[in-house]
């Protein structure tokens, strides 16, 4: 999901996404693996809409099916390149958990994957 929560409508211009799972005794060290940029075209988003957004993502079949049976932690982490209505071009950096519980994608909050510039 992609969403403008500016004052101004978005051009994006690309995203990339990576899926990462970790065991509970693992450190947070994500490896960047067979990730792919995927440019967009003519995609605008006014200000408050949000966008359901399928693309390429690295391969992490062993660490879903680890996380799927009830071990560590699983997230998706990447950036969205856009430009605003000022033509200048920004990018923003993310990171979500997903949780079993609620079947709900959530922030991290104190991320140094969560960035805007």
């Amino acid at each position: 999901m992609i969403a403008n929560g500016g004052d101004g409508k978005a051009t994006l211009i690309s995203y990339q996404v990576f899926g990462y799972g970790k065991t509970d005794e693992a450190a947070f060290v994500p490896a960047f693996r067979q990730t792919e940029t995927t440019p967009l075209k003519n995609f605008v988003l006014a200000p408050g809409e949000q966008c359901l957004i399928c693309g390429k993502c690295n391969d992490f079949e062993f660490e879903w099916e680890s996380f799927t049976s009830g071990d560590g932690r699983f997230f998706v982490i990447g950036q969205v390149k856009y430009r605003g209505d000022d033509n200048v071009e920004r990018i923003t950096g993310f990171c979500r958990e997903y949780s079993r519980d609620t079947g709900m994608w959530s922030q991290i909050k104190d991320s140094e994957y969560e960035y805007a510039y």
